[in-house]
């Protein structure tokens, strides 16, 4: 009987021992290196490109900071351009509405480089050519916005076709260019 209880007394320092001794062992083990295990996939018919082989990452290395400097612009001078020129006006006068204002006794004036930039001219002035389009015994002018139609075989006041604030398929019309 006593040996066995001398067994009974010598396990719990046996287990103790070997716990001790595998927790030493694996604390001061170093770990193993990892690696990489590509599987290759077998190429196929239907894909005629290569597989390339894998490639094992070289370590990290820290990256170096950015060094601050001074950073000198270059100094840049200002090149004028050219001031395009104007092409010149190219518009003939009219010798048969010249002496159809006069017949008229309304001034004449012809549009050229002298006063196109004269925004309003006198009352009662006839200017050539301001959108003015004559069909036979009809002229068709733009006036303040608005156009008209001049039956010229009969003096009459000119019919307005269209005006500002008029609907032409459902846009409104503030002056004629808008439908341009």
């Amino acid at each position: 009987m006593q040996c066995s209880r001398n067994k009974v007394r010598q396990t719990p320092h046996t287990a103790l021992f070997f716990a001790w001794l595998f927790l030493l062992i694996t604390a001061c083990q170093q770990p193993v290196a990892s690696t990489v295990v590509v599987a290759e996939a077998p190429p196929t018919a239907t894909s005629p490109a290569a597989t390339l082989p894998a490639m094992i990452a070289p370590p990290a290395t820290p990256t170096p900071q950015p060094v601050a400097t001074e950073m000198i612009m270059p100094t840049v001078l200002h090149t004028p351009t050219a001031v395009p020129t104007p092409l010149p006006l190219q518009n003939p006068p009219n010798g048969a509405m010249a002496a159809q204002a006069a017949g008229l006794n309304a001034a004449f004036a012809l549009l050229d480089g002298s006063n196109t930039g004269i925004w309003q001219y006198p009352a009662n002035s006839f200017i050539h050519p301001l959108a003015l389009v004559v069909w036979g015994e009809t002229a068709v002018l733009l006036d303040t916005g608005r156009v008209l139609q001049i039956d010229l075989a009969n003096p009459q006041p000119p019919t307005v076709l269209l005006a500002p604030g008029d609907t032409v398929d459902g846009a409104l019309v503030q002056e004629p260019l808008d439908l341009t």
